[in-house]
Order: C-alpha cells, then structure tokens, then sequence
C-alpha cells in the first residue's frame, strides 16, 4: 500500500499515479539499478511520512463517484431499490433517480396542492402521498392523494379512496369519514382489518420507529389503543374532560391538549386512568412541548414524564463528534464516516474521510462540489446537491477496500 502525505487534504488528486511510483515503475522498466534504489529510498520515506500525518489510502482505485443529478433541496428523500426520490421544487411532482448515476427513471405526478413525500414503504412498493386533491367542486371536499408505485419503475401497483394516516412495515392505516378505519397491506393493497370509531377525533402512532400501536382520541373523551396488525382495540378508558387534541404519546402515557383562555393546558394521563398525572399551562405563544428522547420537553428545557417537574438530566445526551471542519455522515461496518465541509478545502471540494483511533479524522476520497447534507440511505451514501451542483452518491460496499486500508473500526 502507498501513503501520500497530501498536506491539507484537498490537495490530493486520485486521477493522477504518485509521481514517484511512476518512477520507480519506469526506472524497472529501463533497468537502472541506481534509479531504482533512489525511487525506492523515496518512496519508502514518503509512506514512512504518511503513517505519520493523517493521509489518503491510494493502494487501490477509488470506488466509482456516481452524479445523480440536480435538484432543488427536498425534505422528502428516500432511497430504495438504489433508486432516490426527490420532490421538485413545488414539492407535486416526485422524482425517481439512479444511485448508480444513470439518470432520471420516472416521475409522478399525483395531483396534489402540498408537499409530496413517501409515508409507507415494503419490498418494492412505496406509497406516495402529498397534500390535498379536490374531490367535489361543489362541496369544495378534499382528500389526501396518494398512490402506491413500484420503486423501480414508477408504475401505479393500487390506490383507495381513503386518506392515509401513517405506515407501519407491511401495514398502512388508512382513514374513511367520519371514523372508519383500515389497515391496508403496503405490497398489495388487500385490506387486513377494519374498524368503525364514528366519534374519532384524532390519532398517533406510539412508538419512535417500528409502530406496532396507535392511540385514538374521540370527541367523547375515550381514549384506545389500537393494535395495528390486527386492528384491535387492546385498552380503551375515558378521561374526566373531553379534550380537544392529542398533544403526544409516549410509551404508557398520553398528553392531551385543552383550551384555555390564557391559551394551552396539557394534561398527561397513564393508560386507562381517568385522572391525569399532571398538568401544564402554557401561553398563546409559548406552546412548546413534546417528546425529547427519554424526557418530555418545552421551553425551559427537560420535563420528568411522570412528575412534570423540570429536570437536570444525570447524564447530557450524546451529542455528534465534530472534528474542525469534518462534519459526521454516519457508522458503516463499524467506521464513523464524516465529510470535509468544502469551504474549508483549498481546491473546493467535499472529502469523504473516516474517524481513526485518537479521534484523527483521515480522508478517504473527494466527493465533488459541494453538498447541503451528506447522509447514508440504503445501500448508498448520498450528498445532495442543489440546482446548480449535482448531487453525488457511492456505493457503500465500494468502500471496503478504503476501510481495510485505513484499518479496522475506530
């Protein structure tokens, strides 16, 4: 393997060989011994220097850079299939792109006045929603749009009337007016369950990633718990006052949300008590409040869940390394991944650099440009790019030979 001592690392420039590998190289080819020895001498104080500073494995060619291509910067990213759906500007038309830089594959339009994003995913199928779509002029009735497509070719898989509510796994909960409710497989459509609540007022999935619960508030004050693989209503109790929203849920307790002159009450009960916990008053303009990791949280920082009182965590949450101007991307195979902001680099360009032992940051390779973001999704590490710069992406597992260069996980 050979090390270049790249100085600041922006300088380094993978399309060219070390000049004095291709020395060493052409002094073998026209056999001068004494040239040799000088190119090797060389080359082996330049690796000696560049176990020593902070360098860029340049044993092997670097992983294939692909450029997506532009767009405007969009919330509503997803990857799957390696392919990544970006909203356009407008944010009412999706766009389907190859990770592999083989350009644009589909876009679809679902008619829509909102932004466009995906809310259900399994398989191949990803259902695509976005804002609202009149359905009676006369009336002015409008619905969600939404479809389920094909990932990999755009093509419509099913769509319903009834306006989608949120995904989980295989599952997607749909909404009929005035309480109807189902649950829909994401793969085909077929629907799995149903159940009549005429008094729904609203609801929330309960959980951080893999929803396997909702809860349903009705005008009523009953408050359920509804499994969603089944539909089942596992514990229903209602609340002394009938509030007017759902404020947050939160593993055995539910915060709702009353009225008040002053402006805001929040009431948190624990599933199936009638009387709440404890109560929060909050003003017209400072409604703040919701779940922050292990806490509650509002304006004035951490709330205890089941007191209400405003706590000092005993440990801070963790918050990202950053390394002068790297900033982190995320963990692959056990490697923190972090990027060098462009504006720091002297020829203008992004690199893609791995966390090494001692926390010293090593750069991997150029990414390009510039970037809003760099992220992982799928298989892929994507940076965004904008209207006027491409975004790029590389193959995750392309990495493999860089890592095993640098060595094993930090």
């Amino acid at each position: 393997m050979t090390l270049i001592d790249l100085g600041e690392p922006s300088r380094y420039d993978p399309g060219r060989r070390p000049p004095l590998r291709e020395a060493l190289r052409e002094s073998l080819h026209k056999h001068d011994p004494v040239r040799v020895g000088r190119a090797a001498l060389a080359a082996l104080m330049m690796l000696l220097a560049g176990l020593v500073a902070g360098t860029a494995p340049v044993g092997k060619p670097l992983p294939a850079l692909h450029r997506v291509g532009r767009f405007a910067e969009s919330p509503w990213r997803f990857a799957k299939a390696d392919v990544v759906l970006n909203a356009t500007a407008d944010g009412q038309t999706m766009v389907a792109s190859g990770l592999d830089g083989s350009g644009e594959k589909w876009r679809l339009n679902i008619g829509n006045v909102g932004p466009i994003h995906v809310i259900a995913d399994f398989d191949y199928v990803v259902v695509i929603a976005g804002g609202m779509r009149l359905v009676d002029e006369d009336t002015s009735t409008y619905t969600t749009s939404f479809v389920a497509v094909d990932v990999r070719t755009g093509r419509e898989v099913w769509r319903r009337d009834e306006e989608p509510v949120f995904g989980a796994g295989n599952l997607l909960v749909l909404r009929t007016p005035p309480g109807r409710l189902s649950g829909v497989e994401v793969e085909t459509g077929r629907v799995v369950w149903r159940i009549d609540l005429p008094k729904l007022r609203m609801m929330k999935p309960l959980g951080e990633e893999d929803f396997r619960e909702f809860v349903v508030l009705q005008s009523d004050g009953t408050v359920d718990v509804v499994s969603i693989p089944t539909g089942a209503i596992e514990q229903s109790w209602r609340v002394r006052e009938p509030p007017e929203a759902i404020s947050f849920v939160w593993r055995d307790l539910v915060g709702l949300q009353y009225g008040t002159t002053a402006g805001v009450q929040v009431w948190v009960y624990r599933h199936g008590d009638a009387e709440p916990l404890w109560r929060r008053d909050f003003g017209r303009t400072e409604f703040v409040f919701g779940v922050c990791g292990e806490w509650l949280c509002d304006q004035n920082g951490l709330v205890d869940p089941y007191s209400g009182k405003t706590v000092t965590p005993s440990q801070e949450p963790a918050t990202p390394p950053k390394f002068g101007d790297w900033e982190p991307i995320g963990e692959y195979a056990g490697h923190q991944l972090v990027r060098l902001d462009s504006a720091s680099s002297a020829d203008a360009q992004m690199w893609l650099g791995v966390v090494g032992p001692g926390q010293r940051v090593r750069p991997l390779m150029p990414l390009g440009g510039r970037a809003n973001r760099c992220m992982l999704i799928g298989n892929w590490l994507y940076c965004d790019g904008s209207a006027v710069v491409d975004a790029v992406s590389v193959r995750l597992s392309d990495l493999d030979g860089l890592l095993a260069e640098v060595g094993g996980p930090a």
